[in-house]
């Protein structure tokens, strides 16, 4: 009986070790086999950024048609969809750029493939404000789009 419960256990453990962490529930949607991240009023946070949600390489950032468009690598494989989050504090700066920063928040996926994704986030809320000041964004503190 002893031996029944511990076989229960693992396999219990053993299908729950590669789900990940989600902490934001974002609403996907389809376009030409594309996935959207529609961001209402975008992810407004001050928190500090975590370094685990900062572990993939942006390859490549472009505006175009009111998306801004990002492609990242990443290693996993087990884990589908990895979840990938826009965050801003929604202040612009005096130099006219507006802070976003882009996190990973998929965990505990212990595969070593090399991913490579296209993540087209709609900022058409932030295109369509009427600001003199606002010039672009800066991802990560590091990259800056111009409008």
């Amino acid at each position: 009986m002893n031996r029944f419960f511990m076989v229960i256990l693992v396999m219990f453990l053993g299908l729950n070790a590669c789900k990940s962490k989600k902490s934001v529930v974002e609403e996907v949607i389809e376009t030409e086999s594309m996935e959207v991240f529609e961001i209402p009023s975008y992810i407004i946070s001050n928190e500090e950024i975590d370094k685990a949600d900062l572990l993939y390489n942006l390859k490549d950032s472009k505006i175009d048609n009111n998306f801004l468009v990002l492609e990242v690598q990443y290693g996993g494989g087990c884990v589908r969809p990895h979840v990938f989050e826009l965050q801003t504090n929604g202040v612009v700066g005096q130099d006219g750029f507006m802070n976003f920063h882009l996190l990973h928040k998929t965990y505990n996926d212990q595969c070593k493939a090399l991913l490579m994704e296209t993540l087209p986030f709609d900022i058409s809320n932030l295109m369509k404000l009427d600001s003199k000041v606002l010039k672009g964004i800066r991802l990560n503190n590091v990259v800056e789009i111009q409008f």
